[in-house]
Protein backbone atom coordinates (compact mmCIF):
# COMPACT_ATOMS: atom_id res chain seq x y z
CA UNK A 1 0.00 0.00 0.00
CA UNK A 2 2.67 2.10 0.48
CA UNK A 3 3.96 2.45 -3.57
CA UNK A 4 1.13 2.13 -5.07
CA UNK A 5 -2.53 3.83 -4.74
CA UNK A 6 -6.26 3.08 -6.17
CA UNK A 7 -7.62 5.56 -7.22
CA UNK A 8 -11.69 5.73 -7.48
CA UNK A 9 -11.55 4.51 -10.97
CA UNK A 10 -9.83 1.42 -10.14
CA UNK A 11 -6.31 2.55 -11.64
CA UNK A 12 -2.86 2.44 -10.41
CA UNK A 13 -0.76 4.67 -10.00
CA UNK A 14 2.86 4.80 -8.75
CA UNK A 15 4.76 7.32 -6.96
CA UNK A 16 6.84 8.31 -9.78
CA UNK A 17 3.70 8.80 -12.50
CA UNK A 18 1.22 10.81 -9.87
CA UNK A 19 -0.19 13.69 -11.14
CA UNK A 20 1.17 17.17 -10.31
CA UNK A 21 -0.61 18.57 -7.28
CA UNK A 22 -3.24 21.45 -8.98
CA UNK A 23 -2.71 25.20 -7.82
CA UNK A 24 -4.89 26.69 -4.25
CA UNK A 25 -7.46 28.49 -4.97
CA UNK A 26 -5.56 31.56 -4.87
CA UNK A 27 -3.25 31.07 -7.21
CA UNK A 28 -5.96 30.11 -9.85
CA UNK A 29 -7.76 33.48 -8.55
CA UNK A 30 -5.16 35.40 -9.43
CA UNK A 31 -4.40 33.49 -12.79
CA UNK A 32 -8.32 34.33 -13.49
CA UNK A 33 -8.34 37.73 -14.98
CA UNK A 34 -4.52 37.28 -16.89
CA UNK A 35 -6.36 33.91 -19.04
CA UNK A 36 -8.90 36.25 -19.48
CA UNK A 37 -7.52 39.20 -20.55
CA UNK A 38 -4.95 37.46 -23.14
CA UNK A 39 -8.00 35.75 -24.63
CA UNK A 40 -9.97 39.16 -24.70
CA UNK A 41 -6.73 40.51 -26.34
CA UNK A 42 -6.58 37.72 -28.69
CA UNK A 43 -10.37 37.90 -29.75
CA UNK A 44 -10.13 42.02 -30.07
CA UNK A 45 -6.98 41.26 -32.27
CA UNK A 46 -8.92 38.21 -34.81
CA UNK A 47 -12.00 40.90 -34.34
CA UNK A 48 -10.15 43.57 -35.64
CA UNK A 49 -8.36 41.71 -38.66
CA UNK A 50 -11.91 39.77 -39.59
CA UNK A 51 -13.18 43.56 -39.76
CA UNK A 52 -10.28 44.91 -42.04
CA UNK A 53 -10.90 42.19 -44.63
CA UNK A 54 -14.49 42.56 -44.72
CA UNK A 55 -13.81 46.42 -45.17
CA UNK A 56 -11.17 45.79 -47.98
CA UNK A 57 -13.78 43.11 -49.53
CA UNK A 58 -16.63 46.00 -49.24
CA UNK A 59 -13.91 48.93 -50.65
CA UNK A 60 -13.13 46.47 -53.60
CA UNK A 61 -13.73 48.31 -56.58
CA UNK A 62 -15.15 51.30 -54.80
CA UNK A 63 -13.54 54.71 -56.59
CA UNK A 64 -12.97 57.51 -54.25
CA UNK A 65 -13.33 61.30 -55.28
CA UNK A 66 -11.79 64.19 -54.00
CA UNK A 67 -15.16 66.25 -53.45
CA UNK A 68 -16.42 63.77 -51.50
CA UNK A 69 -13.13 63.49 -49.01
CA UNK A 70 -12.88 67.03 -48.81
CA UNK A 71 -16.61 67.20 -48.30
CA UNK A 72 -15.96 64.46 -44.88
CA UNK A 73 -13.13 66.38 -44.13
CA UNK A 74 -15.43 69.47 -43.40
CA UNK A 75 -17.48 67.01 -41.35
CA UNK A 76 -14.29 66.04 -39.29
CA UNK A 77 -13.43 69.60 -38.94
CA UNK A 78 -17.53 70.76 -37.44
CA UNK A 79 -17.00 67.66 -34.99
CA UNK A 80 -13.87 68.00 -33.71
CA UNK A 81 -12.70 71.67 -34.11
CA UNK A 82 -9.33 70.71 -36.64
CA UNK A 83 -8.99 69.21 -40.18
CA UNK A 84 -7.89 64.99 -40.21
CA UNK A 85 -4.56 64.21 -41.01
CA UNK A 86 -2.32 60.77 -42.30
CA UNK A 87 -2.62 59.29 -39.28
CA UNK A 88 -6.17 59.64 -38.23
CA UNK A 89 -7.68 56.49 -37.59
CA UNK A 90 -11.26 57.77 -37.11
CA UNK A 91 -13.76 56.64 -39.90
CA UNK A 92 -15.67 58.80 -42.46
CA UNK A 93 -18.66 60.27 -41.48
CA UNK A 94 -21.14 58.36 -43.87
CA UNK A 95 -18.07 55.85 -44.92
CA UNK A 96 -17.82 53.38 -42.44
CA UNK A 97 -15.38 51.26 -44.78
CA UNK A 98 -13.00 53.78 -44.63
CA UNK A 99 -10.84 55.68 -42.39
CA UNK A 100 -8.20 58.61 -43.28
CA UNK A 101 -5.38 56.02 -43.34
CA UNK A 102 -6.58 53.92 -46.03
CA UNK A 103 -7.04 57.35 -47.90
CA UNK A 104 -4.31 58.33 -47.21
CA UNK A 105 -2.50 55.21 -48.72
CA UNK A 106 -4.67 54.92 -51.57
CA UNK A 107 -3.66 58.27 -52.93
CA UNK A 108 0.38 57.28 -52.47
CA UNK A 109 -0.41 53.65 -54.10
CA UNK A 110 -3.37 55.30 -56.53
CA UNK A 111 -5.79 53.03 -55.59
CA UNK A 112 -9.72 53.54 -56.05
CA UNK A 113 -9.10 56.47 -58.59
CA UNK A 114 -6.83 58.60 -56.98
CA UNK A 115 -4.06 59.87 -59.01
CA UNK A 116 -0.74 58.73 -57.65
CA UNK A 117 0.41 61.54 -54.52
CA UNK A 118 -2.82 62.64 -53.79
CA UNK A 119 -2.13 62.41 -50.72
CA UNK A 120 -4.70 63.69 -47.53
CA UNK A 121 -2.27 66.73 -46.64
CA UNK A 122 -2.47 67.40 -50.99
CA UNK A 123 -6.63 66.77 -50.85
CA UNK A 124 -7.14 68.72 -47.88
CA UNK A 125 -4.39 71.84 -49.04
CA UNK A 126 -7.15 74.26 -50.47
CA UNK A 127 -8.72 73.58 -47.10
CA UNK A 128 -5.70 74.93 -45.33
CA UNK A 129 -5.78 78.42 -47.68
CA UNK A 130 -5.63 81.40 -45.92
CA UNK A 131 -6.75 85.28 -46.72
CA UNK A 132 -5.82 88.12 -44.90
CA UNK A 133 -9.32 89.38 -43.73
CA UNK A 134 -9.06 85.32 -42.13
CA UNK A 135 -5.93 86.53 -40.10
CA UNK A 136 -7.11 89.55 -38.68
CA UNK A 137 -10.13 88.48 -37.60
CA UNK A 138 -8.36 85.39 -35.47
CA UNK A 139 -5.59 88.72 -34.33
CA UNK A 140 -8.65 90.49 -33.02
CA UNK A 141 -10.10 87.75 -31.09
CA UNK A 142 -6.54 87.00 -29.84
CA UNK A 143 -6.73 90.86 -28.89
CA UNK A 144 -10.01 90.63 -27.02
CA UNK A 145 -8.50 88.08 -24.69
CA UNK A 146 -4.77 89.24 -24.35
CA UNK A 147 -5.24 92.70 -24.68
CA UNK A 148 -2.17 92.89 -27.24
CA UNK A 149 -1.99 91.53 -31.04
CA UNK A 150 -0.29 87.82 -31.93
CA UNK A 151 3.22 88.02 -33.35
CA UNK A 152 5.23 84.53 -34.69
CA UNK A 153 6.49 84.26 -31.38
CA UNK A 154 3.06 84.02 -29.94
CA UNK A 155 2.80 80.31 -28.65
CA UNK A 156 -0.89 80.00 -28.77
CA UNK A 157 -2.24 77.88 -31.60
CA UNK A 158 -3.40 79.70 -35.02
CA UNK A 159 -7.02 78.89 -35.38
CA UNK A 160 -6.98 77.46 -38.95
CA UNK A 161 -8.72 73.84 -38.51
CA UNK A 162 -5.22 72.38 -39.38
CA UNK A 163 -3.66 70.33 -36.55
CA UNK A 164 -0.95 72.26 -34.84
CA UNK A 165 -0.90 75.31 -36.59
CA UNK A 166 1.04 78.24 -34.85
CA UNK A 167 1.44 81.99 -35.74
CA UNK A 168 4.69 81.45 -36.83
CA UNK A 169 3.68 78.42 -39.53
CA UNK A 170 1.35 82.02 -40.72
CA UNK A 171 4.75 84.03 -40.72
CA UNK A 172 6.58 81.76 -42.57
CA UNK A 173 3.62 81.15 -45.15
CA UNK A 174 2.98 84.94 -45.95
CA UNK A 175 7.16 85.34 -46.79
CA UNK A 176 6.88 82.54 -49.41
CA UNK A 177 3.78 82.86 -50.60
CA UNK A 178 2.11 79.48 -49.44
CA UNK A 179 -1.41 78.86 -48.42
CA UNK A 180 -2.86 81.14 -50.95
CA UNK A 181 -0.80 84.31 -49.18
CA UNK A 182 1.45 86.91 -51.31
CA UNK A 183 4.90 86.17 -51.19
CA UNK A 184 7.16 88.63 -49.45
CA UNK A 185 5.08 89.80 -46.90
CA UNK A 186 4.91 89.00 -42.86
CA UNK A 187 2.50 88.66 -40.19
CA UNK A 188 3.37 92.26 -39.19
CA UNK A 189 2.44 93.52 -42.20
CA UNK A 190 -0.78 91.36 -42.37
CA UNK A 191 -1.92 92.62 -39.06
CA UNK A 192 -0.60 96.79 -39.73
CA UNK A 193 -4.09 98.07 -40.51
CA UNK A 194 -5.25 96.86 -36.90
CA UNK A 195 -2.22 98.74 -35.56
CA UNK A 196 -3.65 102.09 -37.51
CA UNK A 197 -4.42 104.74 -35.53
CA UNK A 198 -6.25 108.38 -37.15
CA UNK A 199 -5.98 111.91 -36.02
CA UNK A 200 -9.49 111.86 -35.82
CA UNK A 201 -9.57 108.84 -32.67
CA UNK A 202 -7.05 110.75 -31.11
CA UNK A 203 -8.69 113.68 -30.96
CA UNK A 204 -11.71 111.78 -29.87
CA UNK A 205 -10.00 110.54 -26.58
CA UNK A 206 -8.10 113.73 -25.77
CA UNK A 207 -12.27 115.75 -25.88
CA UNK A 208 -13.10 112.74 -23.44
CA UNK A 209 -10.06 113.57 -21.38
CA UNK A 210 -10.54 117.02 -21.42
CA UNK A 211 -14.41 116.54 -20.64
CA UNK A 212 -13.31 114.49 -17.04
CA UNK A 213 -9.93 116.24 -16.23
CA UNK A 214 -10.79 119.90 -17.53
CA UNK A 215 -7.47 120.13 -19.77
CA UNK A 216 -6.00 118.50 -22.57
CA UNK A 217 -3.58 115.64 -22.15
CA UNK A 218 -0.04 116.27 -22.67
CA UNK A 219 2.78 114.39 -24.58
CA UNK A 220 4.48 113.30 -20.90
CA UNK A 221 1.66 111.85 -19.39
CA UNK A 222 1.80 108.01 -18.53
CA UNK A 223 -1.60 107.24 -18.38
CA UNK A 224 -2.90 104.48 -21.21
CA UNK A 225 -5.88 105.46 -23.03
CA UNK A 226 -8.33 102.12 -23.56
CA UNK A 227 -9.74 103.67 -27.14
CA UNK A 228 -6.34 103.77 -28.57
CA UNK A 229 -5.40 99.87 -28.14
CA UNK A 230 -4.40 100.70 -24.59
CA UNK A 231 -1.54 103.10 -25.35
CA UNK A 232 -0.24 105.78 -22.97
CA UNK A 233 -0.04 109.30 -24.50
CA UNK A 234 3.56 109.58 -24.01
CA UNK A 235 3.52 106.23 -26.54
CA UNK A 236 1.03 107.94 -29.08
CA UNK A 237 3.14 111.50 -28.77
CA UNK A 238 6.51 108.67 -30.15
CA UNK A 239 4.05 107.28 -32.83
CA UNK A 240 3.31 110.79 -34.42
CA UNK A 241 6.77 112.00 -34.47
CA UNK A 242 7.68 108.98 -35.97
CA UNK A 243 4.54 108.69 -38.46
CA UNK A 244 3.84 105.07 -37.25
CA UNK A 245 0.59 103.23 -37.18
CA UNK A 246 -0.21 105.58 -40.06
CA UNK A 247 -0.03 108.79 -38.59
CA UNK A 248 1.79 111.50 -40.84
CA UNK A 249 5.65 111.97 -39.35
CA UNK A 250 6.40 114.80 -37.31
CA UNK A 251 3.19 115.82 -35.76
CA UNK A 252 3.91 115.66 -31.88
CA UNK A 253 0.58 114.85 -30.01
CA UNK A 254 0.58 118.77 -29.43
CA UNK A 255 0.20 119.49 -33.10
CA UNK A 256 -2.04 116.81 -33.21
CA UNK A 257 -4.68 118.28 -30.27
CA UNK A 258 -4.22 122.54 -32.07
CA UNK A 259 -7.91 121.49 -33.62
CA UNK A 260 -9.57 121.25 -30.00
CA UNK A 261 -7.69 123.91 -28.20
CA UNK A 262 -9.21 127.33 -27.29
CA UNK A 263 -7.79 129.42 -30.43
CA UNK A 264 -8.73 126.37 -32.76
CA UNK A 265 -5.26 127.16 -34.79
CA UNK A 266 -2.39 124.92 -35.45
CA UNK A 267 0.81 125.94 -35.16
CA UNK A 268 2.21 124.17 -37.57
CA UNK A 269 0.47 125.41 -40.51
CA UNK A 270 0.10 129.10 -39.06
CA UNK A 271 3.38 129.61 -37.97
CA UNK A 272 3.90 131.23 -34.44
CA UNK A 273 1.01 132.65 -32.96
CA UNK A 274 1.48 136.31 -31.38
CA UNK A 275 -0.35 136.16 -27.95
CA UNK A 276 -1.68 139.55 -26.30
CA UNK A 277 1.14 141.27 -23.99
CA UNK A 278 1.09 140.89 -20.45
CA UNK A 279 1.44 143.06 -17.98
CA UNK A 280 2.84 142.77 -13.92
CA UNK A 281 -0.35 144.56 -12.42
CA UNK A 282 -2.36 141.78 -14.03
CA UNK A 283 -0.23 139.31 -12.36
CA UNK A 284 -0.41 140.43 -9.61
CA UNK A 285 -4.31 141.07 -9.41
CA UNK A 286 -4.25 137.13 -10.43
CA UNK A 287 -2.10 136.04 -7.59
CA UNK A 288 -3.94 137.69 -5.42
CA UNK A 289 -7.05 136.02 -6.58
CA UNK A 290 -5.05 132.88 -6.42
CA UNK A 291 -3.84 133.41 -2.85
CA UNK A 292 -7.77 133.98 -1.82
CA UNK A 293 -8.92 130.81 -3.61
CA UNK A 294 -6.56 128.61 -3.00
CA UNK A 295 -4.58 129.77 -0.05
CA UNK A 296 -1.22 129.67 -1.32
CA UNK A 297 1.14 132.40 -3.98
CA UNK A 298 1.67 130.80 -7.06
CA UNK A 299 4.43 129.91 -8.26
CA UNK A 300 5.82 128.88 -11.99
CA UNK A 301 5.06 124.92 -11.27
CA UNK A 302 1.03 125.79 -10.13
CA UNK A 303 -1.76 124.40 -12.37
CA UNK A 304 -4.35 126.26 -11.20
CA UNK A 305 -6.10 128.25 -14.21
CA UNK A 306 -5.06 132.33 -13.64
CA UNK A 307 -8.47 134.19 -13.02
CA UNK A 308 -8.52 136.81 -15.08
CA UNK A 309 -6.54 135.51 -17.86
CA UNK A 310 -7.77 132.76 -19.69
CA UNK A 311 -5.67 130.01 -21.36
CA UNK A 312 -2.69 131.25 -19.90
CA UNK A 313 -0.10 129.52 -17.14
CA UNK A 314 2.44 130.66 -14.34
CA UNK A 315 4.70 128.24 -16.19
CA UNK A 316 4.46 130.56 -19.46
CA UNK A 317 4.25 133.91 -17.84
CA UNK A 318 7.76 132.82 -15.89
CA UNK A 319 8.97 132.27 -19.49
CA UNK A 320 7.81 135.37 -21.12
CA UNK A 321 9.22 137.15 -17.89
CA UNK A 322 12.69 134.93 -18.18
CA UNK A 323 13.43 135.89 -21.99
CA UNK A 324 10.76 139.47 -21.98
CA UNK A 325 8.79 138.71 -24.18
CA UNK A 326 5.02 139.50 -24.13
CA UNK A 327 5.51 143.01 -23.04
CA UNK A 328 7.21 142.25 -19.65
CA UNK A 329 10.80 143.13 -18.77
CA UNK A 330 13.44 140.58 -19.04
CA UNK A 331 14.44 138.75 -15.87
CA UNK A 332 11.26 139.62 -14.01
CA UNK A 333 10.00 135.75 -13.25
CA UNK A 334 7.10 134.81 -11.51
CA UNK A 335 8.72 135.04 -8.48
CA UNK A 336 9.83 138.56 -8.54
CA UNK A 337 6.65 139.46 -10.09
CA UNK A 338 4.32 138.37 -7.24
CA UNK A 339 7.16 139.41 -4.23
CA UNK A 340 4.20 141.71 -3.22
CA UNK A 341 1.80 139.66 -2.52
CA UNK A 342 4.14 137.47 -1.07
CA UNK A 343 4.83 139.99 1.73
CA UNK A 344 1.70 140.74 1.86
CA UNK A 345 0.67 137.16 2.67
CA UNK A 346 3.56 136.78 5.14
CA UNK A 347 2.51 140.14 7.18
CA UNK A 348 -1.33 138.74 7.48
CA UNK A 349 0.09 135.29 8.48
CA UNK A 350 2.26 135.90 11.37
CA UNK A 351 1.91 133.51 14.06
CA UNK A 352 1.70 134.40 17.84
CA UNK A 353 1.59 131.52 20.56
CA UNK A 354 -1.20 133.78 21.79
CA UNK A 355 -3.45 132.92 18.65
CA UNK A 356 -2.68 129.26 18.17
CA UNK A 357 -3.83 128.54 21.92
CA UNK A 358 -6.70 130.07 21.08
CA UNK A 359 -7.44 128.18 18.02
CA UNK A 360 -6.44 125.48 20.09
CA UNK A 361 -9.21 125.75 22.77
CA UNK A 362 -11.77 125.94 19.41
CA UNK A 363 -10.69 123.07 18.33
CA UNK A 364 -11.03 121.09 21.63
CA UNK A 365 -14.31 122.34 21.65
CA UNK A 366 -15.60 121.02 18.57
CA UNK A 367 -13.73 117.63 18.85
CA UNK A 368 -13.18 117.25 22.32
CA UNK A 369 -9.55 116.43 22.08
CA UNK A 370 -6.40 119.18 21.28
CA UNK A 371 -4.87 118.92 17.99
CA UNK A 372 -1.52 117.35 16.92
CA UNK A 373 0.74 118.03 13.76
CA UNK A 374 -0.71 115.50 12.06
CA UNK A 375 -4.40 116.39 12.41
CA UNK A 376 -6.44 116.65 9.34
CA UNK A 377 -8.58 119.14 10.79
CA UNK A 378 -8.47 122.64 9.64
CA UNK A 379 -7.27 125.27 11.77
CA UNK A 380 -10.21 127.78 13.22
CA UNK A 381 -8.87 130.62 13.00
CA UNK A 382 -6.98 129.97 9.38
CA UNK A 383 -9.42 127.87 6.99
CA UNK A 384 -6.43 128.17 4.66
CA UNK A 385 -3.30 127.04 7.47
CA UNK A 386 -2.71 123.73 8.85
CA UNK A 387 -1.51 122.59 12.10
CA UNK A 388 1.86 120.72 10.42
CA UNK A 389 2.81 124.08 8.54
CA UNK A 390 1.94 125.64 12.66
CA UNK A 391 4.47 122.90 13.67
CA UNK A 392 6.78 123.46 11.42
CA UNK A 393 6.88 126.89 11.09
CA UNK A 394 7.51 126.73 15.26
CA UNK A 395 10.84 124.46 15.02
CA UNK A 396 12.23 126.62 12.70
CA UNK A 397 11.15 129.96 14.18
CA UNK A 398 9.42 131.36 11.31
CA UNK A 399 5.97 133.43 10.91
CA UNK A 400 6.95 135.46 13.90
CA UNK A 401 7.62 132.09 16.80
CA UNK A 402 10.87 131.91 18.47
CA UNK A 403 12.36 128.53 16.97
CA UNK A 404 12.00 125.06 18.62
CA UNK A 405 8.46 126.04 20.05
CA UNK A 406 6.76 123.19 18.32
CA UNK A 407 2.71 122.84 18.41
CA UNK A 408 3.18 120.36 21.28
CA UNK A 409 5.47 122.76 23.54
CA UNK A 410 3.19 125.89 22.57
CA UNK A 411 -0.12 123.72 24.00
CA UNK A 412 1.70 122.99 26.96
CA UNK A 413 -0.33 125.49 29.28
CA UNK A 414 -3.78 124.04 28.14
CA UNK A 415 -2.91 120.91 28.50
CA UNK A 416 -2.43 121.66 32.43
CA UNK A 417 -5.18 123.17 32.28
CA UNK A 418 -7.60 120.87 30.83
CA UNK A 419 -5.72 118.55 33.17
CA UNK A 420 -6.74 120.77 36.51
CA UNK A 421 -10.31 121.25 35.43
CA UNK A 422 -10.77 117.42 35.09
CA UNK A 423 -9.30 116.64 38.64
CA UNK A 424 -11.48 119.36 40.25
CA UNK A 425 -14.34 117.80 37.63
Amino acid sequence: MSGIERTPQGQQQTDQEQPRASPGPIVSAALHPLESSISTYAQAAQLRLLAARERKAARRGMVLNEGLILARAQDHLERTGRLPTASCKAILSRYRDWDWIEVNNAGIYRLHGLPKGRTVARILESCAQLTEEKIRAAALDYRSRHGRLPTELSREPFPSGVLRDTWRNIHYAAQVGARGLTPGGSLSAILAPLRRITEEEILGAAARFRNERGRLPSGRLLEKVPELRNLSWRAIDGLARRGSCGLTPGRSLRTTLAPIRPNGLRRSLLGRIKKTPLDETGIVRAALEHLHTYGKVPTKSSREPLAGLPGESWSAIDEAGRKGHRGLVKGRTVTEIVSPVREEHRRRTLLTEEKILGDAREFFQEHRSLPKKCSAAPVPGSPFDSWKRIDTAGSFGLRGLERDRTLSKIQAPLRTELANARKRA
